[in-house]
């Protein structure tokens, strides 16, 4: 088991394969992933609607909803600190909601906990 935040991103980046962007746009033309977008509305006004992905409170049903992947535990990592962002990312699924300045104390206990086998 990991010992720290830097291990374990280490052990996740080595367990995702790495995908080219040919790879990508190929997956997502096909259907075969969803990308979720994050960015808060003032981004995605300046920056524009990325081709193919839906938001992230769509997303994250999209997900719940997936027999597969459902039990998959969702943390939010968000730039709002306002309760209706909180609300709405819980109500949609999340499993923690925090904001930032990111404490990785935090994320480190909320990530561990997540992770113990139920029971």
């Amino acid at each position: 088991m990991p010992s720290s935040i830097r291990e374990m991103l280490a052990e996740a980046n080595a367990a995702v394969p790495r995908l080219n962007p040919a790879e990508v746009r190929d997956m997502i033309g096909k259907g075969n992933v969803l990308i979720v977008d994050v960015r808060d509305a003032p981004e995605l006004a300046a920056g524009g609607k990325l081709k193919g992905a839906v938001n992230a409170s769509r997303g994250m049903a999209e997900i719940r909803a997936d027999p597969k992947i459902r039990s998959v535990p969702l943390v939010i990592m968000s730039a709002s600190s306002e309760a209706q962002h909180a609300e709405a990312a819980m109500a949609a699924g999340a499993n923690f909601f925090m904001t930032k300045p990111f404490n990785l104390t935090t994320l480190k206990d909320v990530i561990t906990q997540l992770m113990r086998p139920p029971g």
